[in-house]
C-alpha cells in the first residue's frame, strides 16, 4: 500500500513538472521565462492567438509575477499546446486534446 502511494505521488509530480515546459524537436526545453522566439523557430507560426481572462504566472528564475491576456495555441499532432506569454516572454505553458478548453484561461 506504502509502495503504491509513494509510486502515485512521484508520477503526480513528474506530470506536473512536466506541464510546465515542453520539450521541441531541435531537443531544447522551453520554460518559462525563456524568450517566445524558441517556439517560433522550432514550431513555425502559431496556429491561432487567444485573448482571454487576465491570469498571471510566476517566473521563478526572474523571482517575479508576469500577468498577460495573450496566449499562442500551436496544435502538434492531437494536442494542442497553449503557451501564455507577455512581449516576448513565456509565462504559462499547458496542452489539452480539447479544442473546446483551448480559449479557457489557465
Amino acid at each position: 500500500m506504502k509502495k503504491s502511494a509513494i509510486i502515485l505521488t512521484t508520477l503526480l509530480m513528474l506530470i506536473s513538472i512536466n506541464a510546465q515546459a515542453v520539450r521541441l524537436s531541435n531537443g531544447d526545453l522551453a520554460k518559462p521565462g525563456d524568450p517566445v522566439q524558441k517556439l517560433f523557430n522550432a514550431w513555425g507560426k502559431p496556429d491561432d492567438r487567444v485573448k482571454s481572462q487576465k491570469t498571471c504566472g510566476k517566473i521563478i528564475s526572474l523571482k517575479k509575477t508576469v500577468c498577460s491576456t495573450s496566449r499562442y495555441i500551436w496544435k502538434r499532432g492531437s494536442e494542442y499546446w497553449r503557451i501564455q506569454y507577455s512581449g516576448k516572454m513565456i509565462i504559462k505553458i499547458k496542452w489539452t486534446r480539447s479544442e473546446r478548453k483551448i480559449r479557457e484561461s489557465f
